[in-house]
């Protein structure tokens, strides 16, 4: 009796360590799904947010040079306006010393453009 109850008693010994290890293997599996999940969430929220950096760096990079052309264009029209207000000088210089009325039209047409533009 004494050895029957000794075999029962390691035989329930020996099931319930195989419960745990089956336990254990099975909540393994269930903590690697867990970190494997984990982890393609936080890649995913690493790539979203270098996507959203890289529209923000773009967004500023055209911002830039827009402004950079809109600022170019406005010193393209400032040169304009002040070549052709020293063409219209020097005109004005050759007709008041030729007398020549044509040049004088010309400077006072440059110079009307130049107003014109300006408003």
């Amino acid at each position: 009796a004494y050895e029957i109850s000794q075999i029962i008693q390691n035989q329930v010994i020996s099931f319930s360590f195989f419960l745990v290890r089956q336990k254990s293997r099975h909540l393994f599996r269930e903590m690697r799904r867990f970190v494997s999940s984990s982890r393609q969430k936080y890649i995913l929220h690493l790539e979203e947010q270098q996507k959203i950096e890289n529209q923000k760096n773009s967004e500023e990079s055209r911002k830039r040079k827009a402004d950079k052309l809109n600022y170019l264009k406005s010193k393209k029209a400032f040169l304009q306006a002040d070549i052709t207000e020293n063409s219209a000088k020097e005109l004005s210089n050759k007709a008041e010393s030729s007398k020549n009325i044509s040049l004088f039209i010309k400077a006072n047409a440059l110079l009307r453009d130049i107003k014109e533009k300006n408003i």
